[in-house]
């Protein structure tokens, strides 16, 4: 038999793709071993770590430690003390992890970080202090992040997402708690580029403060995609003091629009250099909500230099027509004043998308005509977590 080169090997792993591949992946690892360190790093590069899963993988990478040098992506679930031990060596047999999701598996069930063990939270910290991180996101935890590892996180990653939690613990929690923040100050830090918030600021003074600290504003010079939450009415809660104070660079903003206030009036701040608008709504009957069209009716003078916007809407299951509540021929007006504008992108999850595609062709025919309306439809949303962290998470749904 002609042994295939090992470049090529690698392709026809990496060309794997589909429902079924990880089924194929694992085939490919046992059949050949010109197959097994490809398939094997593809195999573990993202690790989700439900419960169901982490008696396995504890006991695989304590099997076969090199397994533990492919895992880049990982999330883990703190609220789970039959699982700390097991979580605890796990994390200690990693070495390359690049994104790191802390989560809680049960929604807003609290959880302390004094409350783990010693090791554990020794193990967190070594993945937190290690080189190699560049993105960490905290969401659906409950409450009690260490300050700590917030100020540390805004110092040293490239992205960072906030979600869903209650308000920072003190160092007085934790004592012992270090990280070496003089290899990352806030003022050296040049890397943070894609901040994401969605948290309830009333609810999170502490941390509401240290966002908007003079300190922690030098580490957003460079930032260019800030994702916010809009809880009440025409209010960010301070929040947009980050994008206004930083427009020299942001080129991206999205605006999660909470349930309570997606038929609310909504007013985006000045940000004259922005490039780039994303807006994202649960509504029930499907429909353009009133927080899209107070937003976009200001776009002319918020954001003249604009290029893309893309609007996200996730209609209730039983919508079949578009509900009309507005002049759309002001959003028409307003989308062809502005000079820079290439698209408007919808991206819709509900049935009826057909007709809520024709009739928003219809009632904005200055922007049909300009070519620049396209759609894209899905059943549902995706839950990857490490959707968090990508650019081009569009369909990714963060409000649930």
């Amino acid at each position: 038999m002609v042994a295939l080169p090992q470049e090529l090997l690698d392709e026809i792993v990496q060309d794997i793709e589909g429902p079924a591949s990880h089924t194929t992946l694992k085939f490919c690892a046992l059949v050949s071993r010109g197959l097994r360190s490809t398939s094997q790093q593809r195999l573990f590069k993202s690790i989700d770590l439900t419960p169901a899963r982490v008696d396995a993988v504890a006991s695989g990478l304590s099997a076969s430690p090199h397994l533990g040098t492919y895992i880049c992506d990982l999330t883990i679930y703190l609220n789970l003390p039959d699982a700390h031990a097991q979580l605890a060596t796990i994390l200690t047999l990693l070495s390359g992890v690049q994104r790191l999701v802390m989560s809680s598996s049960q929604g807003w069930q609290a959880w302390y970080w004094s409350s783990l063990p010693a090791e554990l939270r020794a193990a967190i910290l070594a993945i937190l202090a290690s080189t190699s991180l560049r993105c960490l996101a905290f969401t659906g935890m409950g409450r009690r992040i260490p300050l700590p590892i917030i100020r540390y996180a805004l110092a040293s990653y490239q992205q960072v997402a906030i979600l869903r939690v209650t308000d920072l613990a003190d160092a007085d929690e934790d004592p012992a708690l270090s990280l070496p923040l003089a290899a990352g100050s806030i003022d050296d830090n040049t890397h943070l580029t894609h901040l994401l918030l969605g948290y309830y600021p009333p609810a999170n003074p502490g941390l509401n403060s240290v966002l908007l600290s003079d300190q922690t504003s030098q580490s957003f010079r460079n930032l260019r995609h800030l994702e916010l939450t809009a809880h009440s009415q025409n209010s960010l809660h301070g929040l947009e003091e980050i994008a206004f104070k930083n427009q020299h660079s942001l080129q991206h903003l999205t605006v999660n629009f909470d349930l309570e206030v997606y038929e609310t009036g909504f007013r985006l701040p000045l940000l004259s250099h922005l490039r780039v608008l994303t807006a994202r709504a649960a509504v029930g009957q499907l429909r353009i909500p009133t927080s899209f069209f107070c937003a976009i009716s200001t776009l002319s003078s918020s954001t003249p230099q604009l290029e893309v916007l893309n609007l996200i809407i996730q209609g209730d299951e039983n919508s079949e027509t578009f509900a009309e509540d507005h002049d759309f021929s002001v959003l028409d007006r307003v989308l062809d004043s502005l000079s820079h504008l290439q698209a408007v992108d919808w991206t819709v999850f509900c049935p009826g998308v057909v007709a809520f595609e024709e009739r928003v062709r219809t009632v904005l025919p200055r922007a049909h005509a300009a070519g620049i309306l396209s759609f894209s439809v899905l059943s549902q949303p995706l839950d990857d977590p490490m959707l968090l962290f990508s650019e081009q998470k569009k369909y990714v749904w963060v409000l649930h």
